[in-house]
């Protein structure tokens, strides 16, 4: 198959976003074509979970732009520094909710569904913007974020580093508690679980679907304004985030509100979930 090898970083300067993202697209056509998706056993999980929902045709669909968003977060982390200051290929919608959030003084806690979309250039991207951000979760751990995203603004934020054992987050949770009372936003992703208490279940068509209660109710406990938070990719190779109305700091009604929002995006874009695999090999955290 052809392989979307990683362009250099000098190479990326002298060329645009579009142009390589209409390139990712032709090299999935044509891997498509070599290689049958069905056959490949990396998608496979995803043909089992959306063959209950979808036709046949429709999952081939949602697998090839499963592959091209899978490729371009991937390109998009690599040329992050070459890129960033030109800042054509991030938008956001409903800035405005943030800012709103905000103005409360109490900072704001932003929310996004784990393992969807592009959520981890959320708060690099925040930050190029002025806002000073924090990302939680087990992503980037080097020494220097600037060997990743580059050494203009990314003093802006902050990675913490969060685990799921409770009794290793005291560190983090200070953090993050310290960050929204000086009025700063604090992203978090939120796990899906195989297994849960029935007030934390979201609708999910191919088995049961329950949200992290123990991480919602450390959100509760920070009462901050939670807005929700979701990205997805447009047809140019553009990244959308979208930032919806705030959600009052408390477990149950984040569990409703944000609840019906990601059953939404799950219906609507089922190519930005990496959840597949292990909702198929049935692990506990999807």
């Amino acid at each position: 198959m052809l392989r979307f090898w990683s362009v250099p970083r000098c190479l990326a300067q002298r060329t645009t976003p579009e142009w390589l993202h209409a390139w990712a697209q032709v090299l999935v056509e044509c891997n498509s074509y070599l290689a049958p998706l069905r056959s490949r056993r990396s998608l496979q999980p995803l043909f089992q979970v959306l063959g209950s929902k979808f036709t046949e045709r429709r999952v081939i669909e949602i697998a090839k732009r499963y592959c091209l968003i899978r490729k371009w977060r991937r390109y998009l982390l690599e040329t992050w520094p070459a890129w960033v200051k030109h800042g054509q290929w991030f938008e956001f919608e409903g800035r405005e909710n943030l800012d709103a959030a905000l103005e409360q003084g109490k900072g704001a806690l932003l929310l996004s569904p784990h393992s969807f979309g592009f959520g981890r250039f959320v708060a690099p991207v925040l930050a190029q913007d002025g806002y000073r951000c924090h990302r939680v979760g087990l992503g980037w751990q080097g020494d220097d974020l600037s060997e990743r995203w580059g050494k203009d603004d990314y003093k802006r934020w902050q990675h913490i580093h969060y685990r799921w054992e409770s009794w290793k987050n005291i560190e983090a949770l200070k953090t993050m508690k310290s960050a929204l009372e000086r009025n700063e936003v604090v992203h978090v992703s939120l796990r899906g679980l195989s297994h849960g208490e029935p007030a934390f279940e979201i609708p999910f068509w191919y088995k049961r679907y329950f949200l992290d209660a123990r991480l919602l109710r450390v959100i509760e406990f920070f009462q901050a304004p939670v807005v929700p938070c979701f990205s997805r990719l447009d047809e140019r190779g553009k990244v959308i985030v979208v930032l919806s109305g705030t959600i009052a700091p408390c477990a149950l009604r984040i569990a409703a509100e944000f609840g019906a929002l990601y059953r939404e995006w799950l219906e609507r874009y089922p190519e930005l979930a990496r959840i597949r695999k292990r909702v198929y090999q049935e692990g506990q955290d999807w």
